[in-house]
C-alpha cells in the first residue's frame, strides 16, 4: 500500500496529472466559448478560416498541414487556440536560439577537417554531393582514418561497451533516450563509471526525461552527482504544456576519451540485450567507431550538454586528437551527423531520400515504425518501379499497437508499386538501418516516421564504401531469413477495426 501511495504522489505522476488537467481546462475553456458566446465562436470560425489559409501557404510538409486543417475544421476554437499556442511557444524559441548560437560558436572546430571532402571532389567521387549536403545543412564532415565494428544485436554490443569503458583514462560521455536504473545493463555500466570517477576520469550522463520517465526515480540525478558523475535530464517533465516537451532527445551516444564512440538503436535497458522479454526477441543493433570520426560524436554530445547546462565549454579540450594515434585509411568514409527539429533542414529524412532516389540495384530498410510523408512514399514507389530491389523489414510483434496499425496502412500502396515488406516473426525490430548498392548505408536512431524526421533530436552515421556497409547488408539478409513476407492478401484478411483505426490515425500522425 505504501508503494502504491508513493507512486501516486511521485513527481512524475503529479506532473502528468497536472499536464492532463491543464489540457482539460484548455479544451473545456474552448468548448465553453463555443457554447456560450456566439460572437466569440463566430469570430474564431473566421479566424480559423484565416488560419487555414495561412497554414496552406506555409513552407512545411503537407502532412502537417492536413493534420492541422482537420483539427481546426472539426473543433475550430480548440484547434485555432492550440495552433497559436504551439506557434508562439517561448521555450522552444529559446532552445532553438541556444542551439544555433552553440553551433555557430563551435563550427570552427572542424573547419580544417574538410581535406577528405576536397579529395573526393578531385576524384569525381559519386557521393561527393551527398557529403557536401551534410556539411552545408548540418555542419558535419566525412572522415577517413576510422574503423568500425558492427553489432547485429545489443547482446553482441554490450560486452564490448563494458570493455571499452574500462579502458577510459580521460572522459566518458553517455547520452541515451532511455536509461533503466533497475536493469542489469545500466548497473554494470554504473559500476564501471563509479570506478572510473575514483580514478579521476570525467564522467557525464545525459538522458531524456520523457523516455526515461518510468525507468529512473526522482533521485537518480542526485545519486549520480553524489558519486562524482555529472548528470542532466533533457526536457524534464513540468506541469506546463510546451512543444519543447514534444521534441524528445532520441539520440544514443557513448564517447570514450574521444577515441571510441558507440551509436545505434539500443538504449540502456535489459530488453535491448534480450535479458528480459517484452515483445518476443528484440532485434536491435549498434556500431562502434574508432578514429577520426569520433570527433563528431564528441561535438554532438557537448553541444547538447551545453544547451541543457547553459555553461561555457572548452571544446578543444575534448576534441583534440593529439592524445592518440589511429591508422586505418583504407575503410572508406564515415560521416556522423545529428538532426534537430529546429533546423531548417530535415537532414535525416533527406539523407534517406537521397539514398533511395539514387539507388541503382537495391535498397534495404530496417525500421520499427513506418509513417511516411508523401515525398518519401513516392521515392520508395518510384525506386521499385524503376527496377530497384526495395525491401522493408518491420516488426511482427509491435511495441505500440496504434503505431503498428498506422504503419500497415502504407503496405498496400507500397506492395502494389513493387516494394517487398517483411515482418520479423520472432519479435520486435528496433534497428534503424538503410543500406544500398554495396556502397552506402546509414545506421543510427532515425526511424522512418514523422517523429524521428521532424520532431525529435536524432543522430546517425552516413557511411560510404566502408566495410560496415557489407556487414549491415549481411545482417539484413540474415534477419530476412527469420521473417515473413507480407502480402496484399494478408492485409485484406487483417482486422477490419485496426485497418480503419490505422487510417484515422494516419490523418493526425504528424501531430503525434
Amino acid at each position: 500500500m505504501k508503494k502504491i501511495l508513493k507512486a501516486l504522489i511521485s513527481k512524475k505522476v503529479m506532473g502528468i496529472l497536472l499536464l492532463l488537467l491543464q489540457a482539460g481546462i484548455f479544451y473545456m475553456g474552448s468548448y465553453a466559448l463555443k457554447e456560450y458566446s456566439t460572437y466569440i465562436f463566430g469570430s474564431t470560425t473566421i479566424l480559423g478560416a484565416v488560419t487555414i489559409v495561412s497554414i496552406i501557404n506555409r513552407s512545411t510538409e503537407p502532412g502537417f498541414k492536413i493534420a492541422w486543417i482537420c483539427l481546426i475544421a472539426v473543433v475550430p476554437v480548440f484547434g485555432v487556440s492550440l495552433y497559436f499556442y504551439v506557434r508562439s511557444d517561448v521555450t522552444s524559441g529559446r532552445i532553438k536560439t541556444a542551439l544555433r548560437n552553440i553551433h555557430d560558436t563551435t563550427s570552427h572546430l572542424n573547419e580544417n577537417d574538410d581535406y577528405e571532402l576536397h579529395r573526393l571532389e578531385k576524384e569525381g567521387d559519386f557521393d561527393f554531393g551527398t557529403l557536401v549536403y551534410l556539411k552545408n545543412s548540418a555542419g558535419y564532415l566525412p572522415y577517413a582514418n576510422t574503423g568500425a565494428t558492427y553489432f547485429p544485436l545489443g547482446d553482441d554490443a554490450f560486452p564490448v561497451m563494458l570493455d571499452e569503458l574500462k579502458k577510459a583514462t580521460r572522459f566518458i560521455f553517455i547520452e541515451f533516450y532511455i536509461i533503466n536504473e533497475k536493469s542489469r545493463m545500466w548497473n554494470e555500466i554504473y559500476r564501471i563509471l563509479k570506478e572510473k570517477v575514483h580514478e579521476g576520469v570525467e564522467v557525464r550522463v545525459m538522458y531524456d526525461a520523457m523516455g526515461s520517465m518510468s525507468t529512473v526515480s526522482s533521485g537518480f540525478r542526485q545519486r549520480l552527482r553524489k558519486r562524482g558523475i555529472q548528470c542532466v535530464a533533457f526536457a524534464p517533465i513540468k506541469p506546463f504544456l510546451s512543444t519543447y516537451q514534444n521534441n524528445r532527445n532520441h539520440r544514443k551516444i557513448m564517447v570514450i576519451d574521444g577515441k571510441t564512440a558507440f551509436s545505434g538503436g539500443i538504449n540502456l535497458s535489459d530488453e535491448y540485450i534480450n535479458e528480459v522479454k517484452r515483445f518476443g526477441h528484440w532485434k536491435d543493433n549498434s556500431i562502434m567507431l574508432k578514429g577520426d570520426a569520433v570527433k563528431s560524436f564528441t561535438l554532438m554530445f557537448l553541444r547538447m550538454w551545453n544547451v541543457i547546462d547553459g555553461g561555457n565549454e572548452n571544446y578543444e579540450k575534448y576534441t583534440s586528437r593529439r592524445d592518440f594515434e589511429y591508422s586505418n585509411y583504407d575503410d572508406g568514409h564515415y560521416a556522423p551527423f545529428d538532426d534537430s527539429p529546429f533546423r531548417d533542414e530535415r537532414v535525416g529524412r533527406n539523407i534517406y531520400k537521397d539514398i533511395i532516389n539514387t539507388s541503382r540495384d537495391y535498397v534495404y530498410i530496417m525500421t520499427p515504425y513506418l509513417v511516411l510523408d508523401e515525398t518519401m512514399l513516392d521515392s520508395l514507389k518510384c525506386a521499385a518501379k524503376r527496377g530497384v530491389d526495395v525491401k522493408i523489414l518491420m516488426p511482427h510483434i509491435p511495441d505500440k499497437r496504434y503505431a503498428f496499425a498506422l504503419a500497415r496502412t502504407y503496405y498496400p500502396e507500397l506492395i502494389s508499386a513493387g516494394v517487398e515488406i517483411y515482418e520479423y516473426t520472432p519479435g520486435f525490430v528496433h534497428s534503424k538501418t538503410t543500406v544500398s548498392d554495396d556502397l552506402r548505408a546509414v545506421i543510427g536512431t532515425i526511424n522512418y516516421d514523422y517523429r524521428s524526421m521532424y520532431l525529435n533530436y536524432e543522430c546517425g552515421i552516413y557511411m560510404y564504401a566502408t566495410s560496415a556497409v557489407e556487414d549491415i547488408k549481411s545482417d539484413f539478409k540474415n534477419t530476412l531469413k527469420l521473417s515473413k513476407q507480407f502480402t496484399i492478401h494478408d492485409y485484406k484478411h487483417s482486422s477490419l477495426f485496426w485497418r480503419f483505426f490505422g487510417k484515422v490515425m494516419r490523418v493526425f500522425a504528424p501531430l503525434m
